[in-house]
């Protein structure tokens, strides 16, 4: 049985990340099942310590967790570094595809005899995730994309709301109508998310789905659009879809948006040796004969649309903190058990 009686909301270390999986709102829901909520103060949270503590929150210092009494519930990675982590975690931890920093991490949980629970492993019985924000990565990715190729593109860490991106991008509709716009993994979540702004702002697209892929639609074809925004995601090693010599054969895309960000992932389906670029400086220019790309690959761009995309999550994370039994966590626990006896060593 999964009951998690004392949750510690830890304050997210990663510069620029406004996101929390749990709104005050619902907060408030776990305190009156009687679950205790202990709020790690923060001063870029979405969510003032104000709202929480209003909610009921106990607010507590940063760092707490490293010594508190409960689950600790958070976003973004830890702190890298080899102290033993002897907690229960629930985070997304990027730690079971060979990730360069995963055998590090596992070996302190397996030294500290802690217990990880990645909330990308919280799946139904069709393996489907339950908890995301691939959808309002979608759309904050598009808007990071379209924002760019404005005359003088907005910046993108004032945390406007989504109808105000809207409501600017519309004004500039005549800048965004003349582009070809390529959207890969359209099918999915992420891809749904990018389509529904695309669609909100009547812009014409073309999509790639998986579909195409195993049908063996040419990846040449991506280089003659001007903008290919990026949301395929490989769950398998594969051949990328993105490469230097595919751009290199053709000159008209000029913008890629990678909202994957797999970088240092053995399943990255972008081959082009390029770095995460932020929202305080979200293009960065790839050389590719005389047509320079530019490119976008900022890894927590839900933070684009930080009060939104909280919401969104809360409400899926929610039931499954208040269900007692609920199978997710199972296979969650299961996949933290398999990837770490692959290391050796007990579990």
């Amino acid at each position: 049985m999964f009951l998690f009686n004392t949750i510690i909301l830890r304050c997210e270390e990663s510069f620029g990340e406004q996101r929390t999986p749990i709104t005050p709102t619902d907060a408030a829901t776990l305190l009156q099942a009687g679950i205790r909520l202990q709020v790690e103060t923060s001063p870029q949270r979405i969510f003032t310590d104000a709202e929480y503590h209003n909610a009921g929150c106990e607010i507590v210092s940063q760092g707490t967790w490293r010594s508190g009494h409960g689950t600790i519930l958070g976003i973004k990675a830890l702190p890298q570094n080899e102290e033993p982590l002897s907690q229960t975690h629930i985070y997304f931890a990027h730690a079971y595809r060979s990730q360069a920093h995963a055998a590090s991490l596992l070996h302190r949980f397996q030294r500290g005899r802690g217990t990880l629970f990645d909330l990308e492993y919280l799946v139904d019985e069709h393996q489907r995730r339950l908890v995301s924000f691939s959808h309002f990565a979608g759309i904050a990715g598009a808007i990071a994309g379209l924002n760019a190729l404005l005359p003088n593109p907005y910046p993108l860490d004032q945390q406007l709301s989504l109808d105000a991106w809207q409501a600017l991008l519309t004004h500039n509709a005549t800048h965004l109508n003349p582009y070809r716009y390529l959207v890969t993994g359209a099918e999915g979540r992420c891809g749904g998310g990018v389509t529904a702004l695309l669609d909100q702002l009547q812009l014409s697209y073309q999509r790639w789905t998986l579909a195409d892929t195993q049908a063996g639609r040419s990846t040449d074809e991506m280089g003659t659009y001007d903008v290919l925004i990026h949301c395929a995601a490989a769950l398998t090693p594969q051949p990328p879809l993105v490469t230097r010599s595919i751009l290199a054969s053709h000159h008209r895309l000029s913008l890629l948006v990678d909202i994957t960000c797999d970088i240092g992932n053995p399943y990255n389906l972008v081959d082009l040796g390029y770095q995460i670029t932020s929202l305080q400086e979200p293009v960065q220019v790839i050389n590719q004969g005389d047509r320079p790309l530019r490119l976008i690959a900022i890894d927590h761009l839900p933070t684009l649309l930080a009060r939104e995309s909280s919401a969104w999550f809360s409400s899926q994370l929610l039931p499954l903190l208040l269900a007692k039994n609920h199978p997710a966590w199972e296979h969650s626990l299961s996949a933290f058990r398999q990837a770490s006896s692959s290391l050796g060593g007990e579990v």
